[in-house]
């Protein structure tokens, strides 16, 4: 065994976490819309992270793809209570796009798409039926 060991080197030489209210890693594409849902949040991830929220339509892990970050994001809502009434925001508008969305596909080829309304009782069980039968 030699005297220095390369795992323990680099386990002892990790930076700091410097990241907290610096703008995402890599904030993909994020469309302008969603972002000014948001402008009251001061701090840019959270921001980011629920205009990404909204855009990917509540898809939570596509939400952090596109954002870059957002693994603070139960922190944040245990934390923030400013968060926490942005992102019921955020929820209560992604309910309404997949309601619109499920709507227009009724409309046009009926009774097809079970998946979206599992989606719809999911998100509003009392108006949809949620829960196990």
């Amino acid at each position: 065994m030699s005297a220095i060991d390369p795992v323990r080197r680099r386990a002892k030489h990790r930076r700091p976490n410097r990241h907290f209210g610096r703008p995402p890693k890599n904030p993909g594409a994020i469309a302008p819309e969603f972002l000014a849902l948001f402008q009251e949040i001061a701090h840019p991830r959270k921001r980011v992270f629920l205009a990404a929220y909204v855009q990917e339509r509540g898809h939570t892990t596509r939400a952090r793809k596109t954002a870059g970050g957002g693994a603070k994001h139960w922190n944040w809502l245990r934390d923030d209570p400013e968060y926490r009434a942005a992102f019921a925001r955020a929820q209560r508008t992604v309910c309404e796009a997949v309601e619109a969305e499920v709507f227009r596909r009724y409309v046009a080829a009926p009774n097809t798409d079970r998946e979206l309304m599992s989606v719809l009782r999911r998100m509003r069980p009392n108006e949809y039926g949620g829960g196990r039968r």
